[in-house]
C-alpha cells in the first residue's frame, strides 16, 4: 500500500521522520510532501497561494496511484 504523509502550516516534512520509517518498514510505500513556502524561513509563506498546496498534494497523491495503485 502507499501512504501520503502532508505536514501542517509552518511545518517541513521532517515531522513525519519516525512515522515514516516505521510506515516503509512495514512494507509501505511511504512519501512525504514539502509544501510551497515550508522548510525555509517564515518570510517565504507570505507569497504561497492555498491552491499552490493543492496542486502539490494532488500531484503527489496521483504519483502514489501510479506506483501503488491496489493498495490505496
Amino acid at each position: 500500500g502507499g501512504v501520503l504523509l502532508v505536514h501542517g502550516l509552518g511545518d517541513s516534512a521532517w515531522s513525519f521522520h519516525d512515522v515514516a520509517q516505521t510506515l516503509a518498514a512495514q512494507g509501505y510505500l511511504v512519501r512525504t510532501v514539502l509544501l510551497p513556502g515550508h522548510g525555509t524561513k517564515p518570510e517565504d509563506m507570505l507569497d504561497v497561494r492555498l491552491e499552490q498546496w493543492q496542486q502539490v498534494v494532488r500531484e503527489q497523491a496521483q504519483q502514489e496511484l501510479v506506483q501503488a495503485p491496489d493498495e490505496l
